[in-house]
């Protein structure tokens, strides 16, 4: 995977490279080829050990004191026999339960030892072609590497799979299939056979069945590791903060060691082009959206060469401009539908889908097709325009130049995917220079004939799929594919007028207003930062930064949020800060900002919440004035059209028509009403309240809202010059008008639901039953209670997995969220879900229960705490050089009024805190504290026995 796909933020069509002719090459071409090779980034240490298995080494600086090891097995579902289905992946759940060096749950103990969470710094996956193990391994103790080495090597060669730990890991495996069940597997298993006809792909899906996932021995997982685990057909890829010579002398004395034991390699298995437009309408009592595509197949072999990477560039582009074209359509008055776009999809090694997708209500669909095929052939029959690929030129180049400014704070993660498909595809890997110089050099060489070209060449590929996706309420109904197959005959016959561009004449800002002035400046040096007060009395917080060079950060912020609203207007206030967002700011619509702004780098978004409204955005150190001119439009000058709104009912109302369908949205509805005793400001949108939505009342809270600049405070942070922001800042903030009032929040009196209550509702349509323990109190927040509660939560987590999952089998997964929130009042929730089988969930609620009773009762161990600690202290360096988790901190420690001393004496508070003060705070929370058990079961008709539908059940 070349560089640029994943820090240049490009099409997917690039995931796999450019396009070219599929004819044999000749010797002569294969020279030519040849010549064209694209370099392989020189900062790699990639070779071969002489028992086969491939490595990439990378030296990497962030974040510091971290590496990040992936040991990659080329084998996946593809390689299974039809009783073997789901047994690659069955093998990577035994890699955690047991191996030469360690026995079952000593593994993932070890690593939560050293300051690793199961999930995020240590995990797996099984795909068509590949499984993959993940660890991202702290380096402050000088044992932790070669210990890790150790786990790659038994994973390698050295799993016990022992009988006993097999038949104990098999209902998790289970579990996970059960949990993957529901709506959008229904919806695939009616969609696969379309995409992948005659080939392994559709009888080979990773997760197995539950029939083969049933039957799978012992001896055939044995097999199936001898087979297939063997060092030529495994990679390591190793990037962090180390020495690349450390790593390849580790890997040598471990996985180097490894023999080939037997043969096993992976087969190349084809996909057919299809010979025909397969029709598939896939509907779905639960579905709440329809859907229609057009497919078309694509070949996309790797971009391997200089041409082959130039191709990728053209369909990045092109993709760019239909993509904008179509966003334009769909924001025009009375749209032909919800939204549209053009999409790649993967399908298969260099088989792709080439998509153009339509949302529709579900009574527009032969209008929406027509529509979406008028604008594809607009463009087959005029062409795109000279400026609509200058601007897409202009974007690609920017991005460019963010990724060669910033290339030196890539985290080690983002890094080891390009290697992994270097292993799994040949695809090359370039470096970020080497990838900047390249799009430099070829972009100027891609002409709009090249654009067109490539246009028409794609409207030849095979059409293979013809698809509708929807609610199963008798609307959308066969009886459509005659009718989309006519319209598809007749599209290439219709005359269109050419594409008509609209480019907005204009500077952003014709006239600067008349400046403010900074009237205070002091230092907050517990996190190296600066405060200004502006004339108008808005406070900014400015910390200077230089994790990344082509980035700075804002935020704005003040209390209200639509706490401030009537009931009246209640609604319109909620959807206002998105509908100025769909509609723009002073004379510019959307599509003629995103014109305007073309090759810049600066994005604003506002928000207004329950009890706060605000401003966030981003650019990078060229565009700072942009980012701060359009705060100021976004403060002075907003927006409503009614058209916008129109449409915005439109697809508001269409989602709410089938809203309830989907059982899982019925259950929360109702569940959030019960939750709230049916408070006016906790009911779940409907059709009615969606046409309570005005522009007028829009605007009106919106402007309220954001009219008193004083009332709020800004956070910047990022690589900026402080002379300059602060001129900056005088001109565009100081600028913004403010009144000395402060304003506030309102409480509305709403409270979650007290007492002890079951609340179960049998509606599910699959054998499942989705879990939640809802435990809550009022308690009065601090930031020590807050952090005192984060580590019972991480232990009570940990424990919970170890029961409900290792110990008894029950669940693939398992969470608890505990918090403390201020607003309205000081709150604590808790909150402990899991997806089991129905038939032991009463034993599962047991279990968690008796869990959590124990924790209080018999307290926590020093070992826990010490491990939590040591999670917590890894967060926390990490989050030292990332300039978003300095911006929540500031906004955080603002509006709570907190003193930052508190955050610096972070460590110092991990470090003495013991299990008798974690337990205290779990008892202090949970002492009498509501609970609701809510369950959403599957209906009678699926083996549930039936309750009354409506009710709730003390217990």
């Amino acid at each position: 995977m070349p560089v640029p796909i994943r820090f240049f933020c490009l099409c997917v069509v690039l995931l796999l490279g450019g396009c070219q002719s599929l004819a044999p090459a000749t010797s002569e071409s294969e020279a030519a080829q040849n010549e064209q090779r694209l370099p392989l980034d020189p900062a790699v240490l990639h070779g071969q050990l002489d028992n086969g298995l491939t490595y990439y080494i990378r030296a990497n600086g962030r974040p510091a004191q971290r590496a990040s090891l992936r040991l990659v097995v080329r084998v996946g579902s593809l390689e299974e026999q039809s009783d073997e289905q789901g047994i690659a992946h069955y093998l990577e759940h035994m890699a955690f339960n047991g191996s030469r060096h360690f026995a079952r749950n000593e593994l993932i103990d070890w690593f939560q030892s050293i300051g690793m969470r199961f999930g995020s710094h240590l995990n797996a996956y099984t795909g068509f072609d590949r499984t993959l193990y993940v660890l991202e391994v702290p380096l402050d103790e000088p044992d932790n590497l070669p210990r890790a080495f150790q786990v790659l090597t038994d994973w390698a060669h050295y799993l016990s799979l022992d009988p006993a730990d097999v038949e104990q890991e098999r209902p998790v495996v289970v579990e996970e299939w059960r949990a993957r069940k529901g709506l959008g597997e229904r919806l695939q298993e009616v969609i696969r056979p379309a995409l992948y006809a005659d080939s392994r792909y559709l009888e080979r899906q990773p997760i197995g069945t539950r029939e083969t996932l049933a039957g799978i021995s012992t001896e055939q997982l044995r097999a199936f590791y001898r087979r297939w685990y063997q060092p030529r057909n495994m990679a390591l890829v190793a990037v962090g903060d180390f020495e690349p010579g450390l790593i390849k002398r580790l890997m040598e004395q471990s996985l180097g060691t490894l023999d080939n034991r037997r043969p096993g390699k992976p087969r190349d298995w084809p996909l057919p082009v299809p010979d025909q437009l397969r029709f598939v309408l896939a509907t779905d009592p639960e579905a709440n959206t329809t859907t229609l595509q057009l497919g078309l197949r694509l070949t996309l072999p790797i971009a391997r060469t200089r041409d082959q990477y130039r191709q990728s560039l053209t369909n990045n582009l092109l993709l760019s401009i239909l993509n904008n074209r179509l966003d334009e359509v769909g924001r025009a008055p009375n749209p032909p539908f919800l939204g549209a776009g053009i999409s790649l999809q993967q399908l298969a090694g260099d088989q792709f889908l080439f998509g153009l997708t339509a949302r529709t209500e579900e009574s527009g669909v032969l209008e929406s097709f027509e529509r979406l095929l008028e604008e594809w052939h607009r463009a087959l029959h005029h062409g795109l325009l000279g400026s609509e690929l200058e601007r897409a030129k202009k974007n690609l180049l920017l991005q460019a130049s963010i990724t060669v400014q910033d290339q030196d704070n890539f985290p080690s993660s983002h890094l080891t995917g390009d290697y992994l498909e270097h292993f799994l595809t040949g695809a090359p890997f370039l470096s970020v220079n080497q990838a900047d110089a390249l799009i430099r050099e070829l972009l100027p060489e891609i002409s709009l004939a090249d654009i067109n070209g490539r246009l028409r060449e794609i409207a030849q590929s095979p059409p293979q799929l013809l698809l509708i996706t929807g609610p199963d309420n008798g609307m959308l109904t066969a009886d459509l594919e005659p009718q989309l197959r006519a319209l598809l005959a007749k599209a290439p016959e219709v005359k269109l007028e050419p594409w008509q561009e609209s480019i907005a004449d204009a500077s952003l800002i014709a006239t600067p207003p008349r400046p403010g002035s900074i009237v205070d400046r002091q230092p907050v040096p517990e996190i190296d930062a600066v405060r200004l007060t502006l004339s108008n009395g808005i406070q900014v917080v400015t910390k200077a930064t230089d994790f990344k060079q082509a980035e700075i950060l804002l935020r704005a912020f003040a209390p209200g949020g639509v706490s401030l609203a009537d009931d009246d207007n209640f609604r319109s206030a909620g959807e206002a800060a998105g509908l100025v967002a769909d509609s723009g700011i002073g004379d510019f619509t959307v599509t003629e900002l995103r014109k305007l702004l073309a090759g810049t780098s600066a994005s604003v978004r506002t928000w207004i919440n329950s009890y706060e409204q605000g401003i966030s955005g981003a650019s990078t150190p060229e565009d700072l004035e942009l980012l701060l001119q359009l705060v100021h439009l976004y403060f002075t000058e907003p927006r409503i059209d009614d058209e916008i709104v129109a449409s915005h009912i439109t697809r508001v109302l269409d989602y709410q028509r089938n809203r309830t369908a989907n059982v899982g949205q019925r259950f929360g509805d109702a569940y959030r009403k019960f939750l709230f005793g049916d408070h006016f400001r906790k009911q779940p949108w409907s059709v009615e309240l969606a046409r309570q939505i005005d522009a007028g009342k829009a605007l009106d809270f919106y402007r309220q809202r954001f009219a008193n600049a004083a009332n709020f405070e800004f956070a910047i942070v990022g690589n900026f010059d402080p002379e300059k922001l602060e001129a900056l800042l005088a001109t565009w903030i100081a600028s913004l008008p403010g009144r000395g009032e402060k304003e506030t929040w309102v409480d509305r009196h709403i409270r979650l639901i007290e007492g002890q209550h079951e609340f179960v509702r049998q509606w599910g349509t699959e054998n499942k039953t989705q879990v939640q323990l809802k435990f809550h109190k009022p308690f009065p927040w601090s930031k020590m209670a807050q952090r005192k509660l984060a580590f019972f939560e991480e232990i009570l987590s940990v424990r919970l997995r170890e029961e409900l999952r290792e110990n008894l089998g029950g669940v693939y997964s398992v969470g608890a969220s505990l918090s403390l929130g201020r607003r309205p009042i000081g709150l604590f929730e808790a909150n402990i879900s899991f997806t089991c089988d129905p038939a032991r969930t009463d034993e599962l609620i047991r279990a968690a229960r008796a869990i959590l009773d124990g924790m209080l009762e018999d307290g926590v161990t020093t070992a826990e705490v010490d491990r939590t600690a040591q999670t917590m202290l890894q967060d926390y360096r990490t989050s030292l050089r990332v300039n978003s988790e300095w911006l929540g901190l500031i906004h955080h420690y603002e509006q709570a009024g907190l003193d930052y001393e508190l955050f610096t004496d972070y460590p110092a508070v991990l470090e003495a805190m013991t299990p008798e003060q974690v337990q205290a705070m779990g008892q202090a929370v949970f002492e009498n504290a509501s609970l609701i058990i809510a369950e959403l079961a599957p209906a009678e008709e699926n083996g549930a026995t039936a309750n009354p539908p409506d009710s709730d059940q003390a217990r």
